[in-house]
């Protein structure tokens, strides 16, 4: 398995607008956060203890970095394989060493029949999780400035970069959940980031679905269904390094206190995160230009403005207008809940008939994987680090197109 590269040059502090405030807050307390209902909790962290995450980063992992003096574009995984590889007298340190050996452990709390019943809810939700992860968590992700600094700084939001990451983290996404042989050790590499980073990551891939598809999409999951997904990305969290101290990956309930906490720490939603996510999904909505025309000639709805009514439906109106983002015309909002129907079509049809279940996550698969190596050159990306970009042609593109939409 392989996992996305995710870097932090810095642990400044950069907190939102309502983190001093969750220093005094009482149990009990009810908070509105553009659209987010918060009831304030024992189970919810102070600013300053998360804070407190942003100088932690994996030391095994830095100390073993140093050694292997890995660059740009190198596989990580396979340089510590070679190295570990050699005679002990031959290495410099043991750190590559006791890298490979944790690495090779599987936690005791690890188990794998969750594992796979995790992989499960994955597929059974396909398409609810999918449009929740571009739409909701990538989308409202950019709100992080720490987020959105780590995407500009590696050189994943420069031009075309934009959409080929979203097919790498597909990539990422459909390895998990695709089989039990995908997630064994030794079959994985991992970047430097501090916890606050990864578990604010290892969320938006996992309670964050579960909360916007009760919340915004009318779908719920039973509780055996959100511990299992979590168990599943509680061990993913383990691979790509989350040393979760406060124990938030344990059940639901600390996992969706520690989500609510991060969002009041370091969201804050403004013009500048709009370009960004707007840029995103104008990247998303792209089609070649004979298509383009065709789409123009007949009056069919823009792929853009499409993407942009998904989003606000799931980021909600209070975030949408924070970010500066307009607001689309009826039509497209009747597409978007003829799309949510056909979904909850396919859900039912998931729940009653096995074989269509069967039938239809494996063409999903080969259908998706397909389009993924087709968007990156028939290749397994392994992840490498971007170059530095000097201008955002995409956002600047994003804003200026912006200015010529009509709801």
């Amino acid at each position: 398995m392989a996992c996305p590269a995710g870097f932090t040059f810095d642990s400044t502090p950069r907190k939102g607008p309502n983190a001093e405030m969750t220093e005094t807050l009482q149990s009990g307390t009810r908070l509105f956060y553009h659209g987010y209902d918060i009831v304030w909790s024992e189970n919810h962290l102070l600013a300053s203890r998360l804070e407190s995450l942003r100088r932690i980063g994996d030391e095994l992992a830095d100390n073993a970095l140093q050694v292997l003096k890995i660059k740009p574009g190198e596989d990580a995984y396979t340089i510590l394989q070679a190295y570990v590889a050699q005679p002990e007298h031959e290495q410099e340190s043991p750190a590559p060493r006791m890298l490979m050996k944790q690495l090779m452990a599987v936690p005791e709390w690890v188990d794998w029949e969750q594992v796979r019943r995790g992989q499960q809810v994955f597929w059974r939700y396909y398409f609810f999780i999918s449009h929740a992860l571009l739409h909701f968590s990538l989308a409202g992700g950019f709100s992080a400035p720490k987020i959105s600094k780590v995407l500009t700084s590696t050189g994943y939001l420069s031009g075309s970069r934009t959409k080929e990451r979203v097919y790498e983290t597909s990539q990422f996404v459909l390895d998990i959940a695709n089989s039990l042989e995908h997630l064994q050790p030794g079959s994985g590499a991992g970047w430097k980031s501090t916890i606050q980073d990864l578990l604010g990551t290892l969320f938006s891939f996992s309670n964050c679905v579960w909360r916007v598809m009760e919340t915004k999409m009318g779908v719920h999951m039973t509780r055996q269904e959100r511990e299992d997904y979590l168990h599943l990305w509680r061990y993913v969290g383990y691979l790509m390094g989350v040393d979760d101290i406060f124990g938030a990956t344990k059940s639901p309930e600390l996992a969706d206190a520690c989500l609510e906490s991060i969002i009041l720490h370091s969201v804050e939603p403004d013009p500048e995160s709009g370009k960004l996510c707007a840029s995103l999904l104008k990247s998303m909505a792209a089609t070649p230009k004979l298509m383009t025309k065709v789409i123009r000639t007949l009056g069919l709805p823009d792929p853009f403005k499409f993407h942009l009514v998904l989003a606000e439906s799931l980021l909600g109106a209070d975030f949408w207008k924070a970010n500066g983002l307009p607001s689309m015309s009826k039509p497209y909002w009747l597409l978007q809940k003829l799309m949510i129907w056909l979904m909850m079509v396919d859900l039912r049809l998931v729940n009653m008939l096995p074989w269509w279940f069967r039938a239809r996550s494996l063409m999903i698969q080969k259908t998706y994987y397909m389009m993924v190596a087709k968007n990156l050159g028939k290749k397994r990306t392994q992840f490498e680090l971007r170059e530095l970009p000097k201008t955002l042609p995409d956002i600047q593109l994003a804003s200026k197109s912006l200015d010529d939409l009509t709801p």
